[in-house]
Parts: C-alpha cells; sequence; structure tokens
C-alpha cells in the first residue's frame, strides 16, 4: 500500500513486493517450515488453521449474531473437529473472530468501520502539506491501517482497543 502510494509505476511496486515476500520467505525458511513428524505443518500453523476452521464451523451454526460477543475461546472446543491441540485457543483472524462471535450483525458494521478508516486514511495521506511534520502527520495513519491490517490477518484484534483508536483518528 506504502509502495503504491509513494510510486506511479505499477510494474516497479509489484516487482518489488514479489522479491521482497521471496526474500523474506527464503530468510524465514517457510518452505522448510515443517513438523508432526516430518510431513504438514508445524503445530502452531496448524492450531491457526483448526481456530479459522472451528470459526467457520461456529458462523455455519449462528449466522445471523454469532456465538456471542467474546465467546470464541470458550465455544472453540464445541466446534472444533481433530485439532492438533485439545486446548481453547483464540481464532487467530479478526475477521474469523468478529464473524464467528457476532455473525452478521456485527461483521457487516464491522467492515464498514475497517472500509471507512483505509479510506479516511488514503484521503488523508493524498493531501501535500508543505510543513514537514503536517506531512508526517497526513501519511501516518494510512501506514497505521496497513499494519494494522496485517495483524489483524494474524491476531485476535476485533476487540482490542487500539484498533477503534486508530478508525477515531481517521475520521
Amino acid at each position: 500500500v506504502l509502495l503504491r502510494h509513494r510510486f506511479k509505476s505499477k510494474i516497479l511496486v509489484y516487482g518489488v513486493v514479489i522479491v521482497a515476500l521471496l526474500g523474506l520467505m527464503v530468510m524465514m525458511g517457510i518452505g522448510a517450515r515443517q513438523g508432526l513428524g516430518g510431513g504438514g505443518l508445524d503445530e502452531s500453523a496448524q492450531g491457526r488453521l483448526d481456530a479459522w476452521h472451528a470459526g467457520a464451523r461456529m458462523f455455519r451454526a449462528h449466522p445471523i449474531f454469532g456465538v456471542g460477543f467474546a465467546q470464541f475461546v470458550g465455544n472453540y472446543l464445541d466446534y472444533v473437529v481433530d485439532p492438533v491441540m485439545w486446548k481453547p485457543l483464540e481464532a487467530h483472524n479478526t475477521g474469523v473472530q468478529v464473524i464467528a462471535e457476532t455473525g452478521l450483525f456485527g461483521f457487516i458494521p464491522f467492515c464498514g468501520l475497517l472500509y471507512t478508516a483505509a479510506r479516511n486514511a488514503w484521503d488523508l495521506s493524498l493531501t501535500k502539506p508543505d510543513d514537514p511534520v503536517d506531512r508526517t502527520l497526513s501519511e501516518a495513519p494510512l501506514a497505521t491501517v496497513a499494519g494494522i491490517g496485517v495483524c489483524c490477518f494474524f491476531l485476535s484484534q476485533g476487540w482490542n482497543w487500539f484498533l477503534y483508536i486508530l478508525i477515531a483518528q481517521t475520521v
């Protein structure tokens, strides 16, 4: 998002992103991230996938209102099938957490809030004040929205205060 905002060439931006992702994969050893007897995913990655599947089952069972606010962990063992770890887990994904706990009734407004924050941060970043401090302040929300977006994919951030402060600041 930030590269695309700074540079107009799509080829340059996508090239840098692809090379950076490939470099990170090599450095982090993602291809070698296997455990559980030498084949398949390690326990952490499989646990995350189990939580996502349990969240999908929660949503299918309660599509309108979900299983209840902040009730993912309490309901996890009722909806998981053959997990790698038999203990309550967090959703490990904000979208899964919100849709499982609040159903469509809470998920649709939540997505609207995130969209509004991203749109407002983008619009604010397009303003180009002359003062360097003002310019930095106008570009900071976009970087923050991008960062929290990445965090939301791997963490249960649905009811974390930081997300709502970010939304309020962009508004």
